[in-house]
C-alpha cells in the first residue's frame, strides 16, 4: 500500500509563537495541530515569495543555522522513509477461512524460497459475506536460494565450522570460519621436503589426515613415491592433493608416445603417482587435475601415463608413455578450467588385476617464470568400467 501523502499549511507571524498545521490522518480526515515555534526561528516567507536583500554583510551570515537546518532535514527525511517503508510493507495476507469484505479481492503472500502464492475472497454459500480461499501452490521460488530464517552450521576451511543464516532475500549470510587446527592442512594432501637428506633426489614425506593435521615427516629419505589406491566400483572416484614444486623438475614432455618432444627448459615441476588396482578384475580409469581446496590456483598442466610402476629414468624412457601427452581438459571431465589436464576415452588408463600404472602430471610452464607453475594440485581418478 502506498504511503499517505502529507500536507502542511503554515501561517507565519512575526510576533506569534504558534503555527497551525493541517495534516491528513490515516482515515483521510484533516486534523489541525498547533505546534510551538521559536521566536528565534524568524518569519519564513510563503512559497514563491521573493526574499528581500540582506542588510548584513555576507561574512556575518549565521553558518550554524544552515547546518542545523540541514541536519533537521536529514533526520526528518530518515523518519519519513522509515514510515513509508512500514506503510509500503502492507498488511499481512489473511489466512484461508478468514472473513474478507470485498468479493474477488486477490491476496498474495510470500512462500518457500522467495516464491509467491495467491488466494481469492469468495462468497459464502449463503452469500452473506466473503471468505478467503485456500492459497495456490508456491510458485516462482528462487533457484539455489534458502528459506528465510533458516540457520545452520557448515564445514569450512580445514576442519573448521561457520554459522550461516538465510536472509529475507533467500540468500545465505555467512559468518567467519572458526575452529581450524593450528598449522592445518587439507585432508588427502601429500607433502615432501629435502631437508636433512644427504642424497640428492631423496626426500622426506608426510600426509594430511582426516582431522586436518600433518603427520610427522618420515625419518628416512627416499625417492619421491606417491601411491593412490583406486576405486573398484565403476562410477566411484578417489582423489588426493599433490605438490608441484621446483624441488622436483625435469624437461617438459609433449606429443604422441613414443615419439614425443622434450623441451630445452629443464625446470618444469612434476610428480608421478602410482595408481593401484585393489581388485581381481581389470579396470578402465579417467583422471584429471583440478584446483585444490583453499589453494585458489589454476596451473596449466600436462598429463600422461605409463604401464606398470617403473619410473622413467631418462629422456628415452620418458617418451615411452602409453598414449599421448594431454595438454588440456578433455570434453566431459569436470576439471573446472580448460588449463587443467586429464585423460579419458581413447587415452583412458588401463589397470590389470591387482596391477598398477604410473600417472604423470606436471606444469607446462617452468618454475620461476611469469606463469604459475608451482602449488598444490588435486588429482581425481574415476573408475569408469570393469569387464
Amino acid at each position: 500500500m502506498a504511503s499517505p501523502s502529507r500536507f502542511f499549511l503554515g501561517s507565519f507571524f512575526a510576533s506569534s509563537t504558534l503555527a497551525l498545521v493541517v495534516a491528513c490522518s490515516a482515515n483521510g480526515d484533516s486534523v489541525p495541530v498547533l505546534e510551538p515555534q521559536s521566536d528565534e526561528a524568524g518569519t519564513e516567507p510563503m512559497p514563491g515569495a521573493v526574499l528581500p536583500g540582506s542588510t548584513k554583510p555576507d561574512a556575518e551570515a549565521p553558518v550554524d543555522a544552515g547546518k542545523d537546518a540541514s541536519k533537521d532535514a536529514g533526520k526528518d527525511a530518515a523518519k519519513d522513509a522509515a514510515k513509508d517503508s512500514a506503510v509500503d510493507a502492507g498488511k499481512p495476507a489473511p489466512n484461508p477461512g478468514a472473513a474478507c469484505p470485498m468479493l474477488d479481492e486477490l491476496f498474495t503472500r510470500q512462500c518457500g524460497i522467495c516464491g509467491t502464492q495467491q488466494a481469492l475472497c469468495l462468497a459464502k454459500p449463503d452469500g452473506t459475506a466473503g471468505i478467503v480461499s485456500d492459497y495456490s501452490p508456491c510458485e516462482n521460488e528462487l533457484a539455489g536460494g534458502c528459506v528465510p530464517g533458516t540457520s545452520e552450521n557448515e564445514s569450512c576451511g580445514n576442519c573448521g565450522t561457520r554459522a550461516r543464516t538465510c536472509t529475507q532475500y533467500c540468500a545465505w549470510s555467512t559468518g567467519a570460519c572458526t575452529g581450524e587446527p593450528m598449522n592445518s592442512c587439507t585432508p588427502t594432501s601429500e607433502d615432501y621436503t629435502g631437508a636433512g637428506c644427504p642424497t640428492a633426489g631423496t626426500v622426506r614425506t608426510r600426509s594430511c589426515n582426516a582431522t586436518c593435521s600433518w603427520s610427522n615427516f618420515t625419518a628416512t629419505c627416499e625417492p619421491l613415491d606417491f601411491k593412490l589406491v583406486v576405486a573398484g566400483t565403476p562410477g566411484d572416484s578417489v582423489s588426493a592433493i599433490y605438490p608441484l614444486r621446483a624441488t622436483v623438475v625435469d624437461k617438459r614432455l609433449t606429443g604422441t608416445c613414443p615419439t614425443g618432444s622434450l623441451s630445452t627448459t629443464t625446470n618444469h615441476p612434476y610428480v608421478y603417482v602410482e595408481l593401484v588396482n585393489p581388485t581381481d578384475a581389470p579396470l578402465t580409469l579417467s583422471a584429471w587435475n583440478t584446483a585444490a581446496p583453499n589453494a585458489g590456483l589454476v596451473i596449466d598442466t600436462l598429463m600422461t601415463w605409463y604401464a606398470g610402476n617403473t619410473k622413467p629414468t631418462d629422456d628415452a624412457t620418458r617418451k615411452q608413455c602409453a598414449k599421448v601427452v594431454v595438454d588440456s581438459c578433455p570434453t566431459g571431465l569436470p576439471c573446472g578450467d580448460f588449463k587443467w589436464a586429464g585423460v579419458t576415452a581413447a587415452n583412458a588408463i588401463k589397470l590389470p588385476p591387482f596391477g598398477s600404472a604410473l600417472l604423470f602430471f606436471g606444469s607446462y610452464y617452468p618454475a620461476g617464470g611469469s606463469s604459475v607453475a608451482e602449488g598444490a594440485v588435486k588429482l581425481v581418478v574415476r573408475t569408469d568400467s570393469t569387464p
